[in-house]
C-alpha cells in the first residue's frame, strides 16, 4: 500500500505460458481480490 492508498498486488504466476483465456480469468479474479480489499479496509 503506497502513500496514496493504492494498493499493489504481485504474484509470481509464469505468464508466458498461459493463453489469453487464462489471463483474462487471472485477470479478473485479481480485480475481485482487490475489490474485497478495498471494501474491507474502506478504502476509495
Amino acid at each position: 500500500m503506497n502513500g496514496e492508498k493504492v494498493g499493489v498486488l504481485h504474484t509470481r504466476i509464469p505468464l508466458i505460458e498461459m493463453d489469453a483465456v487464462e489471463m483474462r480469468k487471472v485477470f479478473e479474479d485479481l480485480l475481485d481480490v482487490a475489490g474485497g480489499i478495498r471494501a474491507t479496509f474502506k478504502l476509495s
